[in-house]
């Protein structure tokens, strides 16, 4: 099972996957937002235009849950900041 997959979940998915598992306890939304961090590990190494374009469209969902959703966005803005070439350090802002 890939990422863009679990992010693409509903309950019913979820709970056909995790039937037999402890995991069957885990809310949709936590599984979402733990899939969505590991997306954006992922995408600061590697280009993988799908998997970001589902984060995207996450982002962007206003009937996204707002966990889900505002995870969606802050993982896209460290992917942004990365590909832009920040460090995320602003000598600008030390004293």
């Amino acid at each position: 099972m890939g990422l863009e997959e679990v992010l693409n979940w509903n309950d019913d998915d979820r709970q056909a996957a995790f039937r037999a598992s402890a995991l069957k306890r885990v809310k949709l939304d936590m599984l979402r937002r733990n899939a969505l961090i590991a997306a954006g590990s992922y995408l600061r190494h590697h280009r993988h235009d799908p998997l970001r374009k589902t984060i995207e469209r996450i982002a962007s969902d206003a009937g996204e849950p707002p966990l889900v959703r505002d995870t969606a966005r802050q993982v896209l803005a460290q992917i942004t900041k990365q590909t832009e070439g920040h460090t995320g350090f602003d000598p600008d802002s030390v004293m």
